[in-house]
This record gives structure tokens, sequence and C-alpha cells, in this order.
């Protein structure tokens, strides 16, 4: 017995680890009671070999029972993952010539479909890119860079000894010694992490610097509180939670009046300008450098130094797309950052967020060749509402302030009553339907080609909801222009523009001004009744195209002023 309780002690000293099942009997008397006699220890490394530890049934005659261990052998796998390349060192040269054997592949063995095209593109992307970065291996326990070992090792090793004399002895003396050299191996490593970081200030250059950044910036805590479910109970739930963040921000249930939108006959032959490499080229050199990925991971640095080989594939994509009416599927799959909206009070509602669209660079490199083709058609025929300022080259918001402050003392001038009504839509972005917004450009006489592309571009759509380190599965798109993308601003103020009264100018006395979502109607009349009434027919417009187009105004934003000829401004 004595023996057997100094075994513990002994073994624990020589770091030794019990690995046969704790309490479980091994031997049994002739009266039947049951000990735990036979006893299997290992050192560290063998108690990891040690899958499953069993005391069988069967003693096969003897008067003690077998214990039966499982080891694994098999080599534990490395995890590896891929750091991000320098792109400021990387030749453009050098990232054309690795592109050129994907393009060559592709030229010599076209693919079927434009599908196929992308996704072949888009593999020898991701290879061409990785071959830029470093396979390092993913150990959270990894060497820490300011760890010194002729340092810090005598003193790991003396404080360890300390430590193993206090739960020896548990005298006063030897847990005052072990506790100084506890505080005394923190106060090294304090000034050796503080040493690192200064040397890594002296090295810091501009394209370094956001490493200090990173480390500097205050860590963020959960941006996501629990949210409100339908029910009116509390979910913490990540799963839920996205799929509550995707109705509240991505899909706004809006009643639309779609009755007098006929069915799109399919066109089986589309006239269309041939999109030339020169253009794509430009539209490359166009899209921000360091922009958040895709859901593909192909980095804007990578596309825009390898714009040489990747121009004329890209072209022969685009005219496929065109001619097909078809906008590649891979595109039109995002993954969604949630973003809380400012000056809220309560962030438990999911309504509250705002999404931004993270889209492949690929994909929008064709979404700003099409929002350039629209941009013109709209700009060369005049389509827009003149007083529509938002969005739009050469205005802004210094335009319509000025505009309105113009005609306003224009009004009063002519000894006339001035009546203003503020509009703002309710989540104007993901309440654009697009079967009215397809029938309203071709009311325009909007090109087929145009019409039949953006018709691809909205449907069938899909998103991610990222929130802090967790990605949800897709979810599907049915309404609503993906935020971030290049055509979202044209396509929103053509979806809105017979919300505004089409003649904007000093002379008339009811005028439209439109910045993107936000209008005001303005209306002057000899009489305060007649301004008002003219003001109200203004209102009704507005409320009849809201049914018809499925938008929603916000009532706490919206505003009326009522001003007569008598007031005076600054």
């Amino acid at each position: 017995m004595h023996l057997r309780q100094d075994a513990y002690p002994v073994t624990g000293h020589h770091s030794a680890k019990l690995t046969s099942p704790r309490h479980v009997p091994t031997y049994y008397s002739a009266r039947g009671t049951g000990s735990t006699i036979d006893l299997i220890w290992s050192n560290f490394l063998a108690s990891q070999l040690v899958g499953q530890s069993t005391v069988l049934l069967e003693n096969h005659g003897l008067d003690h029972q077998a214990i039966e261990l499982e080891l694994n052998l098999l080599r534990p796998t490395t995890l590896t993952r891929q750091t991000r390349p320098n792109w400021g060192v990387v030749s453009p040269d050098l990232a054309c010539q690795r592109l050129n054997k994907t393009t060559e592949l592709l030229r010599l063995n076209p693919p079927s479909s434009t599908d196929e095209w992308v996704q072949r593109l888009t593999s020898g992307l991701s290879q061409v890119q990785d071959s830029f970065g470093k396979t390092v291996s993913d150990n959270p326990h990894r060497a820490k860079s300011w760890w010194c070992k002729k340092t810090l090792d005598p003193i790991v090793k003396t404080r360890n000894q300390a430590r193993q004399w206090f739960i020896l002895t548990k005298s006063a003396e030897s847990a005052d010694c072990y506790r100084q050299w506890n505080l005394y191996f923190r106060d090294v490593v304090k000034t050796l992490k503080w040493t690192k970081w200064l040397c890594f200030l002296e090295r810091l250059d501009e394209d370094t610097l956001w490493k200090a950044l990173r480390v500097t910036k205050a860590a963020k805590k959960n941006t996501i509180p629990p949210l409100w479910r339908p029910d009116g109970t509390l979910t913490s739930n990540k799963i839920e939670q996205a799929e509550l963040l995707f109705k509240g921000t991505s899909c706004i249930p809006a009643p639309v009046d779609l009755a007098d939108v006929p069915v799109r006959p399919l066109s089986r032959f589309v006239c269309y300008p041939q999109v030339s490499i020169e253009e794509v080229a430009d539209c490359i050199k166009k899209i921000p450098p360091k922009r958040a990925p895709g859901i593909d991971g192909i980095a804007n640095q990578l596309l825009k130094i390898s714009s040489p080989s990747l121009a004329p594939t890209l072209t022969t994509i685009f005219n496929q797309s065109f001619s097909a009416s078809s906008f590649p599927s891979p595109w039109k799959c995002a993954v969604t950052a949630i973003i809380p909206k400012s000056g809220k009070d309560d962030y438990t509602d999911p309504n509250v967020y705002r999404p931004i669209a993270l889209l492949s660079g690929l994909g929008k490199i064709f979404e700003l060749v099409i929002t350039r083709q629209l941009t013109s058609w709209a700009e060369r025929h005049n389509i827009l509402a003149d007083g529509h300022l938002g969005g739009r080259k050469g205005a802004g918001t210094e335009d319509a302030l000025v505009l309105l402050d113009t005609w306003v003392r224009q009004k009063w001038n002519e000894k006339k009553y001035v009546a203003g009504l503020f509009l703002d839509v309710k989540s104007a972005y993901p309440s654009v339907h697009p079967r009215r917004l397809i029938q309203y450009l071709a009311s325009l006489k909007c090109p087929a080609y145009l019409i039949g592309i953006v018709e691809s571009f909205l449907e069938n759509r899909s998103t991610t909801i990222r929130m802090d380190d967790f990605t949800s599965c897709p979810f599907n798109i049915d309404i609503g222009l993906p935020q971030g993308s290049p055509p979202l601003v044209i396509l929103y103020i053509l979806y809105n523009n017979s919300l505004l009264t089409k003649e904007c100018s000093l002379a008339s006395d009811s005028i439209s001004i439109g910045y993107i979502d936000d209008v005001v109607h303005l209306a002057a009349a000899k009489s305060n009744h007649a301004t008002l009434e003219s003001l109200t027919n203004l209102g009704a417009h507005s409320l009849g195209w809201g049914s018809r187009f499925g938008a929603i105004f916000d009532k706490k934003e919206s505003t009326v002023f009522v001003a007569h000829p008598e007031s005076s401004l600054p």
C-alpha cells in the first residue's frame, strides 16, 4: 500500500502520465472485491499516441484483467496556410508570364460557355496568386519573434525548479522564492517585447505601415449583439443571426403592383457594340487596388499588374456575354459584410445594419463596362430628369443646394409662396424590383443588348453573410441591387427617374431635385392654397410611383416646409 502511494509523486516528478483507465478494477479477489493495481505510465510524447485505453472483461484464465491500448501511429498532418503576396515587389512581367500559361490554354481549347471561361480563368489567376505567396505552417504555438533563448531559458529552468520546490514542500520560503522568480521572468519578457517593438517601428516603411496600425488599433469586440427574432425572443446563434440580417438588410418585403408588366419575349439575336481590348484595359485601371476581394479571393492588385495578359481574355468573355445576354453565374455570388448604421438606439434590431457586398474583381470589371454603356446611352439621349444631380458626371451635392437656393429666391422675387416636400426612400437599393426596372428600361427604348445583360445581371443572384469570423451559407436574392456594384447608382437613378418631374428650370413653378434616393418636390404659386394644392399633387404622384415601383418612403425622414414671399433670406 505504501509503495503504491509513493508511486504517484515519483511518477509525477518525472513527468510520467497515467494512460490506463482510472478507477477501473483490474484484479478481483476471491471475495469479489475489485482493485486497481495494474497501472500503465508513459511520458508525454507516448501519451499523445494513445487513442483509447480499455480494461477487457476476458482475462484468459489469469487473475488479472487485460488492459488494451489503441495507439495511433500515423504522423499528424501539418496545417498550412498561404500568406498574402507583397504586390509592391511583384514584377508585372513575371505575373503576365505566369498568367499566359492559362490564357494560352484557353485560346487553344476554348470553353463552350462563358461560365466555363470564367471558372478556368479564375482557377488560373488563383494559381498565379498562390505562386507569389508563401506556404507556412499554421501553428498556433509557433515560436514568438521576441523570445530570446539565451536570456529566457536559464530563467525558465530556475523558475520551474522553484515551482517544484514549492509543490513538494509548501513552505513560505519556497512560495516566496517561486513568486520572485516568476515576477522576474515577467519583467524580462516585458522588456524583450518592448525592445522588439521599437526595432519593428524603426524598420517601418510605406508598405509595412499597416502592420503597426493593425497592432495598435483597439481590438474590436463582437460587433453583432443578440438579435430579436420575429417571435420577440433574442438569439445569439450565428446561423439564425445571419438569416435575420439577410432579411433585414437584403430582403425588403415591399408591396408592388406588377400587373402592368408584360412577359418579356426572349430575343434570339442581339446587336451590340464590340467591347475592345483598350476599353477593358482602361476599366482594369479604374478598379481600386486595395479593395477587399470577393468570393473568389482574387486580389485586385493581381488583376492590375497582369492587365496586358488578362485584358484580351476578358474582352472575349465580355463580348460572348453581350452576345448571349448572359451575365456569368460565378460573378453573381457576393459576400455581404454587415456594418451597423451609426446613430441608432437599438442594435438588436436586424434592420439597423447596412449591407456591403464584396464582389469578384473580375465581375466588377465587366460591371464597369456595362455602367459606362448605360451612362453613355442615358446622357446621350437625355433620358434622366433635369433635376437628377446625384451620380452624374459634373454634378454633386453643391449643385443641388445651389439649384434649390436659386429657385426659391427666384420664386420669392416673383412674390410667390414656396412649398417643399422632402422624401427619402427606405432601403432604396434592396427594394428595387428587377421586373419593373426592365419594363421601365424597355419603355425608354433602351438598347436590347443592355436590357438583356441587366436582366441577366439581376436574376439568380445570391450572397453569403459575413459577421466577424463567421460566414453563412448562400441566400438567394430575388429583388434589389447589389451594394458596392459599379452599375448600382445609374440603375437606381434610372429606376426612380419617373418620380421626378422632367423639366427643372427657374421658369417652372413646380420642379423636382433628386440626389440618388433623396428627392425634394418644390411648388410655387401666388397663393398659399394654390401652392399646397400643387405640392399635394406632387405628393400623390410620389405615392403612386411608390406603389408601382415597390418603394416605401421613410416617415421619419420626410419633411414639408412652406414659406411666403415676405420671408427674408440672409
